[in-house]
């Protein structure tokens, strides 16, 4: 690589362009234009100008960092030449508006007028400058042709590099699957981009068909970042089903059983929910007067968040709550005989302890209550008595 492609600002280049050619296209009413979809492209999903341009720009980006960020030589690729790929694509659709009269029977047959009218007023001659305007009618054209007249008749050095990172961007754009977008770029533009990505680098995907919600959402996440984080891959675009990327060609250390295993272990992890956020579930499941939780509350909650739970709510303490268990039992049929006069003796305790004694156990009395609802749900055949003697 030379020095200037090594010292590439693509974050420069990037932000200076969404602050000039995002409020011009809106301004042009470019989110209200059809690109793809509608009558003229009813086999496609509906996608704005302005929805088109931006993703076809960001797609672009990400490869030119992988380019950067590997080292890859790109003979011309410097600001410049960045600079005038993103204006150029920025108009690569003008041939689709009907504002004009063609010069001729082809659909690219647009005046040279009429493009550097839109550059001008998109304010990309003060973010790339002057741009040849056969270049600019030339961005229009997305076939290959050894015949193609504006890009023979352009003066710029770097007409062939700058056709070719528009089509790349165009291709990503127009694209509905990540597999599709694999299939137009890996034997065409990219190895005419350098011949690194047909002896070095590919392109992968990931998609998954079976679209569920927070599950395919996160099957995604996990799998991009194994492959970001593990294989040292480039993510380069998003569709619905999946996810393009950039990588090595034979990745170092790849096993795909391991692999498997680790993302099954991710996505697991990732459904679980945060302890916060498992708490206050569980907390709307509690039931004070039967001291337990609702049974729904035992499906997703850890032991340890629910006797977390029961200790911060046990806050009120109540020194009558120990003659009312007295109380209560003695008056069941079959109570043992005197059991009110003989419960000090019987279990050796004194009932005529101070207020602050009596307040302090009757906490303890509803924390055990609740501990031996718990063990009544998660052990039935659990012995309770010996358990919290141990």
């Amino acid at each position: 690589m030379n020095g200037k492609q090594d010292n590439l600002q693509i974050a420069k280049v990037l932000n200076e362009y969404i602050k000039l050619a995002i409020p011009a296209m809106y301004q042009k009413k470019y989110h209200l234009l059809l690109a793809k979809g509608g009558p003229d492209y009813p086999y496609l999903a509906e996608q704005s100008f302005f929805g088109h341009i931006l993703n076809g720009i960001f797609g672009l980006i990400e490869i030119i960092k992988f380019v950067q960020n590997h080292s890859i030589f790109v003979l011309g690729l410097n600001e410049s030449t960045l600079r005038k790929a993103l204006a150029l694509y920025t108009i690569h659709d003008i041939h689709k508006f009907n504002d004009y009269e063609k010069l001729g029977t082809s659909e690219f047959s647009i005046p040279l007028e009429r493009l550097q009218e839109e550059f001008k007023t998109l304010g990309l001659v003060e973010f790339a400058g002057e741009v040849e305007p056969h270049l600019m009618r030339a961005a229009n054209v997305s076939k290959r042709s050894k015949h193609h007249g504006d890009l023979l008749l352009s003066q710029d050095d770097q007409s062939t590099l700058l056709w070719i990172l528009v089509r790349i961007a165009d291709t990503i754009a127009s694209v509905t699957s990540a597999s599709e977008a694999a299939n137009a770029l890996e034997n065409t533009y990219l190895k005419d981009l350098a011949p690194e990505f047909k002896t070095k680098y590919k392109l992968y995907t990931h998609e998954l068909q079976d679209i569920r919600g927070v599950l395919t959402n996160q099957i995604h996440g996990a799998v991009k970042h194994r492959l970001i984080n593990n294989l040292g891959f480039q993510d380069i675009a998003y569709f619905a089903s999946g996810t393009l990327y950039l990588g090595l060609k034979q990745p170092n250390g790849f096993s795909r059983e391991d692999f498997i295993k680790e993302l099954v272990d991710d996505v697991l992890g990732g459904l679980k929910p945060s302890i916060e956020m498992m708490k206050s579930a569980a907390k709307e499941g509690l039931r004070p007067k039967n001291f337990d939780f609702e049974n729904y509350v035992y499906t997703f909650s850890e032991l340890n968040i629910l006797l977390e739970i029961i200790l911060e709510t046990t806050t009120k303490p109540n020194s009558q709550e120990i003659e009312k268990d007295i109380n209560k039992i003695s008056e069941k049929q079959n109570a043992p005989t005197g059991w009110s006069d003989t419960f000090e003796a019987r279990f050796a305790v004194s009932l005529q302890e101070l207020k602050d004694f009596k307040e302090r156990w009757s906490l303890v009395r509803r924390y055990l209550l609740y501990v031996d609802a718990l063990l009544k749900k998660l052990a039935p055949k659990l012995d309770k008595l010996t358990w919290f003697y141990r």
